[in-house]
């Protein structure tokens, strides 16, 4: 009696310990994709993001199977695949969407032909989504103009505090010298 409460109690902690964990993950994709629409002014990929969140915790895709869940999150990324196609972005971003619709699409055929067991890749399927928008959110980035503005605060901060001539000597005397 006292084994099959723990084992309840253990059960429901790590449950809600799972919502917990999607739903940091969650807010911290949300919070990306915001700073990428402020640098990029790109709002496409934020509405898409916002639109499968809205979608998935809705009560009527409880009524879908898996794998029609799936699909459904396959084609809303499929239509940013085939908007982003038209539009001048890089073929980085491209590939990153395209392998988000892949994967989605990966997932419905998982869940449709494994449904009675639980498969490595349906286990972690949070991680590897985290994973995905993070390297769509890398692609939307210019990581040239990052490291510019980077140096830009770096010497502003050096300046402000009266060492920019220290800074400029380091900066000549150990990194520019030795390559």
């Amino acid at each position: 009696m006292d084994i099959s409460i723990t084992q309840g109690l253990l059960l429901w902690e790590l449950q809600s310990v799972n919502v917990v964990i999607a739903q940091n993950a969650s807010n911290i994709l949300v919070i990306l994709y915001a700073i990428s629409y402020r640098v990029t002014n790109r709002g496409c990929f934020f509405a898409v993001f916002l639109f499968d969140e809205v979608i998935s915790n809705l009560a009527i895709t409880d009524q879908l199977t898996q794998p029609q869940y799936y699909l459904m999150i396959s084609f809303i990324y499929c239509c940013l695949y085939w908007y982003i196609e038209s539009k001048n972005i890089r073929l980085k971003t491209i590939i990153a969407c395209g392998i988000i619709v892949l994967f989605n699409s990966g997932m419905s055929v998982d869940a449709s032909v494994n449904s009675e067991i639980e498969t490595l890749i349906y286990s972690y399927y949070l991680h590897f989504v985290v994973l995905l928008h993070l390297y769509l959110i890398s692609t939307l980035v210019s990581w040239t103009l990052v490291g510019k503005s980077m140096g830009r605060f770096v010497d502003a901060c050096c300046s402000t505090f009266g060492i920019s001539d220290a800074f400029a000597f380091l900066w000549y005397n150990h990194f520019i010298t030795k390559n």
